[in-house]
């Protein structure tokens, strides 16, 4: 494949397009939080921000970029919202989001997880999405894991 020569080109050629979810999840390195990190001409990016300046428009000073689908891995600008970071705190509430320390799912994810396999999305593809191993999700969509949520 020849090299990209630009941003946008490069955030394509490096995610996998989900189209169950509509995520575009970011196959290369990602941070412990699972959010998308590559060097392009020398220069570090956060993925998911790259795509909304690549895709959408620069940030302004201060703005963060929010996922409305949250997952971190994903960089599909139509998931991608320039705020505050106010607004991504009050969002993250808002959604139950914060999370006991390092714990990577909870009901919401689990249910997303069932619903995503139920539609014949691949497991390791699923794995990838919410940060977890292919055991991990065959022991939620069996039951064995997370039993108690219908």
């Amino acid at each position: 494949m020849p090299k990209a020569s630009n941003l946008r080109e490069y955030i394509e050629a490096n995610v996998d397009k989900i189209p169950e979810a509509g995520c575009w999840i970011w196959c290369k390195t990602t941070s412990a939080a699972g959010y998308g990190r590559f060097t392009f001409q020398k220069k570090w990016y956060a993925a998911h921000r790259a795509a909304f300046e690549a895709f959408v428009r620069p940030l302004a000073s201060g703005e963060v970029v929010m996922h409305s689908c949250d997952v971190p891995s994903c960089c599909n600008p139509a998931h991608l919202r320039a705020g505050t970071p106010q607004q991504n705190s009050e969002d993250a509430a808002k959604k139950r989001r914060p999370r006991p320390y390092r714990a990577k799912l909870d009901a919401e994810r689990v249910g997303a997880i069932r619903t995503l396999r139920g539609t014949n999305v691949p497991s390791a593809t699923i794995a990838t999405i919410f940060g977890v191993n292919k055991a991990t999700v065959h022991g939620i969509v069996s039951r064995r894991y997370w039993k108690h949520l219908a």
